[in-house]
């Protein structure tokens, strides 16, 4: 409730100021602003190997802060790495990927790359000590800069280039005050406190090897499900021009406010407790289940009236050339119930250790969606209807996914009882 209160604040926010940015700055803006974001989801994960992931599992702080300083070493190699490629092969790679729109500025995302690797490490330590309230209160503050930045700069120059740079200063921002709300409050929460463990903390390369998994298996997975997730961007930019990008990216955003109230406040809370049941021994399987079938309570409503409504409250609120991105929400709202409910599943994998399969299923998930945008457009020749189709496959992956991953769970627990049986005899 505490993470959801400081999300509902955020999004109220973004709401708020929504009706004057989506006027201000219509739907080529939009689209250049999702191709920018969904290449960025596809990079940040390799800013730090998805080692941020890990620093809520040692039992001890000693090892997490390592992983901390591991995270924060590789981030700040990969961002350098990225700004020399660009500097001999950024503009082959624009031709190649026919990306000119974002020509301009492709040096941000270097920057921006290494933003989100900080923040996710200090988020992933503020989830490991429960700080939510103050999470909470920054994400707040972060949505007032953010949202308040793009309505009056969108009254000077309303261009997609200014809503990239707001996203890449927000997270700089949002880093920012992060690192100091955990400066103020050092002597309680800070990495500096070491338990009786300490003595066991690990070197750097020890750290790296022992936790690998992130790093071979969850990486590609990320950077997979973000690219299955940004390709609709820029199919729809390439067959359906950028109006039709701009469409699906406020379409997608819209509907991501349900999805990270609920499922973000849920899925931060039981990633740590999915770990201590499972170094304690406890059942997870029941604790997974009983998640799921929270979240897919939760979002009936909020989706339901999406795919009901959809159209005429996005006209409503977003005004009246938004209508097709209403259309786009409707269909998008099937696949984001199911999406919005797998996110226990995803987050108990690294604990079962089964990351190697996430990353199989994964590229399974990838494939099978490209296919259904290309085959929808082909069939169809228009974006609602590749929309929907896309959605509904997604949708029926996401429900796949759970099934699977509560019987792994199932597996888990009683492997688990096999061993405490075993030791007591």
């Amino acid at each position: 409730m505490i993470v959801a209160t400081g999300t509902a604040g955020a999004q109220a926010i973004a709401l708020a100021t929504a009706p004057i940015v989506t006027r201000l700055y219509g739907p080529n803006a939009f689209g250049l602003l999702g191709t920018f974001s969904a290449i960025l989801a596809i990079l940040t994960p390799l800013s730090a190997l998805s080692y941020p992931i890990a620093i809520v599992l040692p039992k001890c702080n000693a090892e997490a802060m390592g992983l901390m300083k591991l995270s924060l070493y590789i981030a700040i190699a990969t961002s350098s790495l990225l700004a020399l490629l660009l500097l001999f092969f950024g503009q082959s790679a624009i031709e190649i990927l026919s990306l000119q729109p974002i020509k301009p500025f492709v040096w941000f995302f270097p920057i921006a790359i290494f933003f989100s690797a900080t923040l996710s490490i200090l988020a992933q330590w503020m989830i490991r000590e429960g700080l939510f309230i103050l999470t909470s209160k920054v994400k707040i503050v972060q949505a007032i800069f953010l949202n308040g930045g793009k309505a009056l700069l969108g009254l000077i120059a309303p261009t997609g280039g200014v809503l990239i740079l707001l996203t890449t200063i927000g997270n700089g921002i949002y880093t920012l005050m992060l690192w100091a709300s955990l400066a103020i409050t050092r002597k309680q929460y800070w990495p500096s406190r070491m338990d009786s463990q300490s003595t066991k903390h690990k070197t750097l390369r020890s750290l790296a090897w022992h936790y690998r998994d992130f790093a071979y298996y969850r990486t590609p997975q990320i950077v997979l499900n973000a690219a299955s997730q940004g390709t609709p961007v820029l199919i729809l930019a390439g067959y359906f021009g950028a109006a039709a990008a701009g469409f699906y990216t406020l379409a997608r955003t819209a509907l991501s406010m349900p999805s990270s109230l609920i499922g973000n406040a849920i899925g931060d809370v039981f990633y740590p407790r999915v770990s201590r049941a499972a170094n304690q021994k406890d059942n997870i399987s029941t604790l997974l289940w009983k998640s799921t079938a929270l979240l897919l309570g939760a979002g009936m409503l909020p989706f339901g009236v999406i795919f009901f409504f959809g159209p005429s409250l996005f006209v409503v609120i977003f005004g009246d050339e938004w209508a097709t991105a209403g259309h786009y929400a409707r269909w998008l709202s099937i696949w984001l119930l199911f999406m919005l409910a797998n996110q226990p599943s995803v987050k108990s994998l690294p604990v079962i250790r089964a990351q190697g399969f996430h990353l199989v299923f994964t590229c399974l998930t990838i494939t099978l969606r490209i296919t259904t945008l290309i085959v929808g457009y082909s069939v169809f020749d228009d974006d609602v209807h590749s929309i929907a189709a896309f959605s509904i496959v997604s949708a029926i992956l996401n429900i796949l996914l759970i099934i699977i991953t509560i019987n792994r769970c199932r597996k888990f627990d009683r492997g688990n009882a096999a061993v405490e049986k075993h030791g007591i005899h």
